[in-house]
């Protein structure tokens, strides 16, 4: 079987938490070049071999798939699992056509083969939830084996997971990472509506994701099936494989697959950070993804970073001196800001902290400059008592994150501090963008009380 070398140098990478400019200086090569190795485009030479060993403890023969280690599972060609799928494609049809109750095929679908995967991947069962279905009280058209991450999925009809999808006619069968079709049906008004949101949202991971593995497609799947949910699994396929039944390979294969899509699979579950899986699908779908909400702060702060890091970004001729966008969520108005006009302000102010530009940070592996985070001086939770937004240029600071947790949690005397500052350098700029508050007003806002 054919060893993707250069995958194994991303799975490694991946495995440490590096970024690749790391990593291309622990090996002494480039990104560009690390880059083209990941992706199968240039031979891993032996001088990167060798690094790999020193760095990592990884012989040239173990990155060749001649022995194992504890990043890759034997590749021992164990048959099991070719043997196990096409059991169930061979049969499948026979045994919908007994009774579904109790009937031991279904149990083997539920069960036992999910249990033969876990074991041959080597699959952490502290993180991954596996198991089958072969339908609910009658036989489903589309049977089906999930893994599911336990800290972002919490069941087939919600959420990302990866799935075995056999065909409805059993000519073959898909390993998908998927989404929960269910879902997008109760929340979306129609069908189609629901249709375009599932598919939006996989169109945006499959251009978000950076560790999709060379043998996995992004084509769209065909199940065969005539039910609403086998086209739902259909609309909702992000990346994935097909399996032919007249020409599987070798369960080392499949299970190399597996473990290549496990990968993208964790990357989504740093895609989502432990945010609400709502919040993802609200941002995906969003068309302008430069705006967020001011409750948002982890996206805001990520999407300001990427915009900063671009070779240019667009000036803002006009500032919009509209009221903000806003919506209601659990009783209460949100506003919207624009992570486009932050990290503007944040390339303008040249990185460097609007409090005291001689406070230093680290260097962002974003924007390869020192590290700033944005605050509205006059906070946006405010913005119902203005007739201007507040999302504006003159009221975005730049600060470096010590001021900037200072200004929200420092003692009065602290923020009293600061604020001074900060509004007098600024209040010019506020009231002719017609932000007018007095200084007064302002410390009432962060909660200083008047001595």
């Amino acid at each position: 079987m054919k060893v993707d070398v250069g995958y194994k140098v991303r799975e490694i990478r991946n495995a440490h938490g590096l970024s690749q400019q790391i990593m291309a200086d622990k090996l002494g090569t480039t990104v560009s070049a690390l880059s083209k190795m990941e992706s199968g485009i240039q031979k891993v030479d032996i001088a990167v071999l060798k690094k790999l060993n020193s760095e990592f403890g990884i012989s040239v023969d173990e990155m060749l798939g001649l022995k194992s280690n504890k990043y890759f599972r034997n590749n021992e060609d164990d048959q099991g699992i070719r043997n196990n799928f096409r059991y169930v494609l061979g049969n499948y049809l026979d045994q919908k056509e007994k009774p579904f109750k109790n009937n031991a095929f279904g149990s083997f679908i539920r069960r036992e083969i999910g249990s033969l995967i876990a074991r041959a991947s080597e699959m952490d069962l502290s993180r991954y939830k596996v198991y089958g279905s072969n339908g609910q009280g009658q036989w489903a058209e589309i049977p089906w084996i999930v893994i599911a991450n336990t800290a972002i999925t919490e069941s087939a009809q919600k959420g990302i997971y990866i799935v075995y999808l056999f065909k409805a006619d059993m000519s073959g069968f898909y390993l998908s990472l998927n989404q929960g079709w269910t879902y997008f049906k109760e929340t979306s008004r129609n069908i189609e509506e629901a249709k375009y949101r599932i598919g939006k949202v996989a169109a945006e991971l499959r251009a978000e994701l950076r560790t999709i593995p060379l043998s996995m497609s992004c084509e769209k799947i065909e199940l065969c099936g005539s039910g609403q949910l086998s086209n739902g699994y259909e609309y909702g396929h992000i990346i994935g494989k097909y399996y032919d039944a007249g020409n599987l390979p070798s369960s080392a294969e499949m299970i190399d697959d597996l473990c290549g899509l496990l990968t993208a699979y964790d990357e989504v579950a740093k895609i989502l950070s432990g945010q609400n899986y709502e919040k993802l699908i609200e941002f995906l779908i969003r068309e302008d993804k430069s705006l967020f909400s001011d409750s948002d702060q982890k996206n805001y702060d990520v999407a300001v970073d990427k915009l900063a890091s671009s070779d240019s970004i667009d000036p803002i001729i006009e500032e919009d001196n509209t009221i903000g966008q806003s919506f209601e969520t659990k009783g209460r108005k949100v506003w919207m800001r624009n992570a486009r006009k932050a990290a503007y302000a944040l390339v303008k102010a040249n990185y460097q902290c609007g409090y005291n530009n001689n406070h230093t940070t680290f260097v962002s592996n974003a924007t390869c400059n020192q590290y700033m985070e944005v605050h509205h001086l006059v906070p946006m939770s405010s913005q119902g008592d203005f007739e201007v937004s507040l999302d504006m240029l003159s009221n975005i600071v730049p600060l470096c994150p010590n001021c900037h947790c200072a200004i929200h949690f420092a003692r009065d005397e602290k923020k009293l501090e600061m604020l001074q500052f900060l509004f007098y350098k600024r209040r010019d700029a506020l009231e002719k963008d017609g932000i007018e508050i007095t200084f007064s007003d302002l410390k009432k806002l962060y909660g200083i009380a008047s001595k």
